[in-house]
């Protein structure tokens, strides 16, 4: 059965908007007028749902081209902490969490979200604050970051006895940065696979409601060191377990209602060079055919490895960015460097062998700087694996020059602007501020994508499309926008999050338009992104979300 969208304003392209689209399976075959797209329809000699879209505006679906949705489905079962404006806030929420759900906890409580820079008295939580949420088993609080956790006594003794080492300054604060930090997340024992199979779909369904149809997600090592762990859920929920492909045909009962690529990280060059070898990155687990590659009828799946994931640097609200002359507000400190750049250069050649594209988290002008320095050095000025920068949120002039001149494509998170706008220029100083989230630059320079690091933000992408455009907090503020010269308009914002996505996955010949012959990955919106208010942009809703010709969400 075929789908007829009808009475909608579709958009095609910049200023160019069309009244009715017709589906049939999981590909748009036309795009036109009513009146072209009925005879169609009459042409195909087939019968269609009708959908009447009420004068609503119909967009590509959304590509979150970073985020981490193991980490929204941890999210989901957990305390969320977010909400904290004080320390006392975060024992309060962890408290409770404990209370109302002990059969959550019984191992262990693991929560994130908090953020000091939200709290009246800006101070992080340590040890003896966690130590009043339990000190009979382990407890690990994430900052929103990801960058750094604060653990009780509890989770440093059981760390301690597995040989873990253990600094004088990280026991007495229980602060653990970076990689410290990822340990320690380990030693909160998680959910069962079964429990993490129901949230990650939960985490997916949550997606949809926003109008999102696909991730590019890094999961495994990031958010469970355990690949085999993330790689038997995913295919529970696209099904490959019960024999059935993640590209069957239309009809295919697997659960998942969006798309899922993956970023996948490594724990060192050697671990990656044996996921080589071993087919994780093989041409049978790339996604597409060459058929869907030229734009053509066949299916495409919904579930496939994508990059090498690196980490550079931490965060900028944890002062762990790495940058070049140090922070503006705490002389001194440069930064993590998570990478040496002989280590990077290893991974990149590596992968250029493989022709694996490569991704790197660079927040830092520091981290930025030496991403540009190895791909560079690696893959030239052509760049032909699109490796890219995620996050790219501290340069200068030069900086953007060098990574339009070296065609490397940025995949930016504008929701960031809600919380930096608050810091950045204490971080970093005024003039480098300037020339930082430089949206509107790297849009015309070069390619750049939106996502939103989820679960740091949340999935919604029009709290990104208004922060984007706008320049503002949520909160309205500050008026006019901060450095509002690099404001983008709403035509590059959604852009940015539908076709420069697909971009990145080399999926742009099939993906990421309302065009014949795309996959029919679409959302309907409550009311028109284009010519609302730019302040409104952030209350828009979906009606429709329909991921390759299935509906799977819809408003009640």
């Amino acid at each position: 059965m075929m789908i007829l969208f009808k009475n909608a304003k579709v958009y095609v392209n910049r200023d160019e908007f069309a009244e009715a689209v017709l589906v049939d399976g999981d590909r748009i075959v036309s795009v036109g007028s009513e009146e072209a797209v009925s005879k169609s329809l009459s042409l195909c000699n087939g019968n269609a749902e009708m959908i009447d879209c009420e004068g609503r505006t119909l967009v590509p679906g959304f590509n979150d081209s970073h985020m981490h949705l193991f980490g929204l489905a941890l999210n989901l079962r957990q305390a969320n902490l977010s909400a904290a404006e004080s320390v006392e806030d975060v024992i309060d929420i962890s408290q409770k969490f404990m209370e109302d759900y002990p059969e959550c906890v019984a191992r262990g409580l693991y929560a994130a979200g908090w953020n000091q820079d939200y709290f009246d008295d800006p101070v992080m939580p340590l040890r003896r604050d966690v130590d009043r949420v339990s000190t009979e088993i382990p407890v690990c609080l994430e900052r929103a970051c990801g960058h750094i956790v604060v653990g009780n006594s509890k989770l440093i003794e059981i760390m301690k006895d597995a040989g873990i080492t253990v600094t004088p300054e990280e026991e007495e604060t229980g602060i653990f940065r970076e990689d410290a930090g990822k340990v320690a997340k380990e030693m909160v024992p998680g959910p069962a696979e079964d429990e993490i199979a129901d949230a990650a779909l939960q985490a997916m369904e949550r997606c949809a409601m926003f109008g999102v149809t696909s991730v590019q997600s890094n999961d495994a090592q990031f958010v469970f060191k355990d690949h085999g762990l993330v790689n038997r859920v995913l295919d529970r929920l696209y099904n490959r377990n019960n024999g059935a492909s993640a590209d069957a045909e239309m009809g295919s009962d697997f659960p998942a209602p969006i798309r899922y690529r993956q970023q996948i990280s490594f724990e060192s060059p050697a671990d990656f060079a044996e996921a080589v070898k071993s087919g994780v990155f093989s041409s049978d687990k790339a996604g597409t055919s060459e058929a869907a590659l030229g734009g053509g009828k066949e299916h495409v799946n919904w579930l496939y490895n994508g990059p090498l994931k690196l980490f550079t640097d931490g965060s900028l609200g944890a002062r762990t960015a790495h940058m070049r002359n140090g922070y503006a507000d705490d002389p001194g400190n440069y930064g993590v460097e998570n990478i040496t750049f002989e280590e990077m250069e290893e991974y990149c050649v590596k992968a250029k062998e493989a022709g694996v594209q490569v991704v790197a988290h660079g927040i830092g002008d520091g981290a930025v700087e030496k991403i540009v320095d190895v791909f560079e050095k690696v893959f030239g000025p052509e760049n032909p694996l699109r490796c890219g920068i995620i996050h790219c949120q501290i340069t200068d002039e030069a900086l953007l020059k060098r990574i339009a001149d070296l065609n490397i494509p940025t995949f930016v998170q504008p929701i960031f602007l809600d919380y930096d706008i608050m810091m950045a220029e204490d971080r970093c100083g005024r003039e480098l501020a300037s020339t930082s989230y430089a949206f509107k630059t790297l849009s015309e320079t070069g390619h750049m994508a939106f996502g939103t690091d989820c679960p740091v933000e949340d999935c919604n992408p029009f709290d990104g499309i208004y922060c984007a455009v706008t320049r503002k907090r949520k909160n309205g503020q500050p008026e006019g926008g901060w450095n509002a010269h690099e404001c983008v308009d709403v035509y590059a914002a959604v852009d940015a999050y539908t076709i420069e996505s697909a971009y990145m996955e080399f999926a742009e010949t099939y993906k990421g338009r309302i065009k014949e012959g795309y996959l029919a990955d679409m959302v309907l919106l409550d009311r028109d992104i284009f010519t609302i208010p730019k302040d409104e942009i952030k209350d828009i809703k979906p009606v429709l979300t329909m991921t390759g010709g299935k509906i799977v969400f819809e408003k009640g």
